[in-house]
């Protein structure tokens, strides 16, 4: 799907649809990344690969094909935005999903500080609230 989303760009020259399909394909080679580096999560983002980013590369590439043609009216610029909005909609997806990615991380850690803190308070090594010498 990169290399069609790679393809697609350079068919296209305008700037701001160019800027667009960047943004998904960074975030794509980041969750390809995270997936490799943490193989369990794909799970979690299993309609990424079988959904949305087989329809985002799809639509870019007829979007590539109209715009190829040259033709300028009234309807090419109203997909054009149309385009813009959905490639943004799936960028923003695509990170969500890239996020997804470190919940259980994230949950974890969120554990693993509260031990921490909660050792640290039962040792009295931390400033206690009852503490009235200051």
């Amino acid at each position: 799907y990169l290399l069609r989303i790679r393809k697609v760009n350079e068919k296209i020259e305008d700037p701001e649809v160019t800027a667009k399909l960047n943004d998904i394909d960074a975030i794509v080679l980041k969750i390809i990344a995270r997936i490799e580096q943490k193989p369990e999560a794909r799970s979690l983002i299993e309609d990424f690969y079988t959904e949305y980013l087989p329809r985002a590369v799809a639509v870019s590439e007829k979007y590539a094909n109209i715009y190829a043609t040259g033709i300028t009216n009234d309807d090419t610029k109203a997909l054009k935005d149309d385009i813009l909005n959905s490639l943004q909609t799936c960028a923003d997806a695509f990170h969500n999903f890239y996020e997804r990615t470190y919940d259980e991380d994230m949950i974890n850690l969120s554990a693993e500080l509260a031990a921490l803190n909660s050792r640290l308070n039962y040792d009295g090594l931390t400033k206690s609230d009852f503490d009235i010498s200051e």
